[in-house]
């Protein structure tokens, strides 16, 4: 400190020259401030240790008292000091805010010292024009960081990375501490504001407005396996996508994820192994507010106030069966033709459950089987009926009734006697069509694939099978 430096070299002489008049009565000096503080020193016979630093504590003190005569024209209405003064959020007196200012400037002066062995005195001094054109230069240099400072905040604000702008928020108000008593004006889009509340106000609400959202509705699952496919959460603030913000996520089960969102505001998470076998839970995904709170305490007010602001998203789990349901539909009297499926189904689909009741069933199988007289066929010794049967057989999606394959036999020709009645002749034509069908039906039955988590089915194409 320049101070200092002066105060050690003029010592020894000070300590040797006769007791200046300037200890006895203050000078009258119309064009400067000054400041003379007297520090007592101890007697011999004192026990407490005397501070070494007392000259460095006196001149402080002499300054602080050059402060206290300055003029400094605070802004009562519209300045960032005369806001939080008002609301009790700021204690700080404004001279000891710019003495650090006040000790770093050439324009202050020691103008003398003096010292003996029971006492010490220093005398400082400015000019008012110098004091005048020092508070002009520190406000227009604190204002011009602290913009530039202000203009990165917004820059990353904008850019989606809310924790960095908070810091430099927190830097330019720390940077504009010691002009906050003046109305520092800069123009936007409402017109002249303050700077100091611009930047205040920045840095209360850095965290406000942050949103989560998904897509992702319900997360079928599957207990002791993992889930397919990807998850993600879009972090956003007035949908500006937030990048490599914290995440926290709670789940019972087990779960792979990047703890913080992308370059576009995603999070992204998938589920390795579902581990308990509650058929509801949920995952919780939650902002690391630990994280974004690590930040300084600014004129008695901290991020951390707003810290119940932050959103989270609950995204349900739910458990179900992997297997399809399937209710093979037939009328009382085709019962060989519902025997015939079912071993069909059984044989060939591990991962089918052949279920009576309709209103469970995931896939249904309907079957319609016509048979119809033809014409009369007489032999010598016989009398034949010729006829006509069909079978068709469709398997659908229940859910969006998507027929997954069909099965056709039409026109199928079979001679029986002529005394069969019409039940006898239905299911002799029903045994003969299930022949064929026993030999070509199984391909249909393997061909279509059932994906119940999305409720989705599709027939498999042919480069699949």
């Amino acid at each position: 400190m320049a101070l200092v430096v002066v105060m050690s070299v003029v010592f020894m002489l000070a300590a040797q020259s006769k007791k200046p008049a300037w200890t006895q009565k203050e000078p009258n000096k119309k064009d400067e401030y000054i400041g003379i503080v007297r520090v007592q020193k101890p007697s011999p016979m004192d026990t407490i240790p005397f501070d070494p630093e007392y000259k460095v504590k006196a001149v402080r003190s002499a300054l602080w008292k050059v402060a206290s005569q300055m003029p400094w024209e605070i802004e009562q209405n519209n300045s960032l000091f005369a806001v939080l003064s008002k609301k009790n959020a700021y204690k700080s007196s404004l001279n000891d805010v710019l003495l650090g200012e006040i000790q770093k400037s050439s324009y202050f002066k020691l103008a003398g010292e003096w010292e003996d062995e029971t006492e010490y005195w220093c005398f400082v001094s400015v000019k008012k024009d110098d004091a005048r054109l020092f508070v002009e230069q520190m406000v227009e240099n604190k204002k011009n960081t602290a913009l530039q400072m202000f203009e990165e905040a917004k820059g990353l604000q904008a850019d989606g990375y809310v924790y960095r702008a908070a810091k430099k928020y927190a830097e330019a108000l720390d940077s504009l501490h010691p002009a906050i008593f003046r109305y520092l004006p800069i123009e936007c889009d409402t017109g002249m504001v303050d700077l100091g509340q611009q930047i205040y106000d920045s840095y209360v609400n850095v965290y406000k407005g942050v949103a989560l959202s998904t897509n992702v509705k319900t997360i079928p699952a599957v207990y002791g396996e993992g889930v397919p496919g990807n998850f993600s959460v879009l972090v956003t603030q007035n949908d500006n996508p937030l990048r490599k913000l914290g995440i926290i996520t709670t789940f019972e089960g087990i779960l792979s994820a990047d703890p913080t969102t992308d370059d576009k505001g995603c999070y992204h998470f998938s589920i390795d192994n579902i581990t308990s076998k509650s058929e509801a839970q949920t995952i919780s995904i939650a902002i690391d507010t630990d994280y974004l709170m690590d930040l300084p305490l600014i004129y008695g007010c901290n991020v951390q106030d707003g810290r119940h602001l932050f959103p989270s998203l609950k995204i349900p789990v739910r458990l179900f069966n992997p297997k399809s349901f399937v209710k093979i539909n037939t009328i009382e009297k085709d019962s060989l033709l519902n025997q015939s499926l079912k071993k069909m189904w059984e044989n060939n689909r591990t991962d089918a459950t052949l279920i009576e009741r309709f209103d469970s069933a995931d896939i249904v199988v309907e079957t319609n089987v016509a048979v119809k007289k033809e014409k009369d066929v007489t032999t010598n010794k016989y009398q034949f009926v010729q006829y006509s049967a069909s079978m068709e057989i469709n398997v659908k999606g229940i859910a969006d009734d998507v027929v997954l394959t069909k099965y056709e036999i039409s026109d199928f020709k079979i001679m029986l006697p002529a005394a069969r009645t019409e039940e006898q002749v239905r299911q002799s034509a029903l045994r003969e069509m299930i022949r064929q069908l026993n030999r070509e039906f199984v391909a249909h039955v393997e061909n279509y694939k059932f994906n119940k988590r999305a409720l989705i089915w599709s027939p498999l194409s042919v480069e699949e099978e």
